[in-house]
């Protein structure tokens, strides 16, 4: 009989390892930038964050969170920019506003401390091809927009199937 059962990761779950996988794979974190408008510099991290920093929005007065926030300092001009980063699941959707209000969180936390302080930034969606492919107007609003199949190939938790089989007793501590 198998002990074997089949998981699938949350949208925080995923928040989680992409942080981590940036974190310690610098690989990963260059490939990100070169994604963006910062592509090509070499760069220091001042900090990532995945535990959702809240923002009350000036636009609607709606509290909303930044996934994932990455704040890197360019050694050649010791400039400070943001990536501010969405993950969306498949079957995931879009808050009333969300998309449209994205980038002024970015613009609103430029230069303050808590933030890292940058003065630059790109808001970025990440999201299995299908999610983006159904909201292609929502996801215009984003700077760029990232599959979660191409992030697979550095964290495979992002294959577009993300469930995995666990082996249950040793999840569980059994024998």
């Amino acid at each position: 009989m198998s002990n074997l059962e089949v998981r699938s990761f949350s949208e925080k779950e995923l928040d989680q390892a992409f942080a981590v996988g940036l974190r310690e794979d610098p690989g990963l974190l260059t490939w990100l930038v070169n994604q963006t408008k910062f592509a090509g510099c070499e760069f220091d991290i001042v900090l990532i964050r995945s535990d959702h920093p809240w923002y009350r929005s000036k636009l609607t007065g709606k509290d909303s969170e930044t996934d994932i926030l990455i704040v890197l300092k360019n050694r050649a001009t010791e400039g400070v920019f943001a990536l501010h980063v969405e993950n969306k699941l498949a079957g995931g959707k879009f808050e009333p506003n969300q998309p449209e209000t994205y980038k002024s969180r970015a613009q609103d936390w430029i230069g303050l401390k808590k933030f890292g302080a940058y003065l630059d930034y790109e808001t970025i969606l990440i999201a299995p091809a299908e999610f983006i492919e159904r909201n292609a107007q929502e996801a215009s609003h984003f700077d760029r927009r990232i599959h979660h199949e191409a992030i697979a190939v550095f964290l495979p938790i992002f294959a577009t199937r993300r469930s995995i089989a666990v082996d249950v007793q040793t999840v569980q501590g059994g024998s």
